[in-house]
């Protein structure tokens, strides 16, 4: 039973975005940040789907009628911490010739910051909207601290898979077995 995690170059069928909110550390710079991820959407929108997580009511309507115009995004009410949705929403792997979405754990960047939110995310609001069921695995990883070649290889740094707050019982011998 392997999986193998895919690259983001791969063909996708959405990406995933957390729209920045008042209580995000994007809060001093609010209308200039909304307005890049705008521009992102716009341009993703052109080859694939958008996923786009918001907490506030009104940015809904917002966003919205903003992107009324633009197919292929989805819009789905969301509480959330952080807008890095790269590094706790769920990843891909390859597993039995099928794509299948997997889940780590998330401790805000080995507890950092307040992820308690971010957390919930996968399970909550994204499983729903799976076509196969989410796997989970008990590690504590940053999808973002991860870089998959399509080879076989993986790409971190032991400072983050070797931290105390993340996954002490696992050695540097323990993650090349993995």
């Amino acid at each position: 039973m392997t999986y193998q995690l895919l690259p983001e170059w791969v063909t996708q069928e959405a990406v995933i975005l957390a729209w920045p909110h008042q209580q995000t550390d994007w809060a001093p710079w609010l209308q200039d940040t909304r307005s890049v991820y705008l521009n992102i959407i716009t341009h993703i929108t052109q080859s694939t789907g958008v996923v786009v997580l918001l907490v506030a009511e009104q940015d809904i309507v917002d966003v919205q009628l903003q992107l009324a115009d633009f197919t292929g995004v989805l819009i789905v009410p969301a509480q959330f911490n952080d807008t890095w949705v790269r590094d706790y929403g769920f990843l891909t792997v390859e597993h039995d010739g099928q794509v299948q979405p997997i889940e780590f754990e998330f401790n805000g960047w080995a507890d950092k910051y307040a992820a308690d939110l971010d957390t919930q995310v996968n399970r909550r609001y994204l499983a729903p909207l799976l076509s196969q069921p989410l796997i989970s695995f008990p590690e504590i990883v940053e999808g973002g601290a991860l870089e998959i070649d399509g080879d076989g290889h993986l790409l971190s740094t032991a400072q983050c898979l070797l931290h105390p707050k993340r996954n002490p019982q696992l050695t540097e011998q323990d993650y090349h077995a993995l």
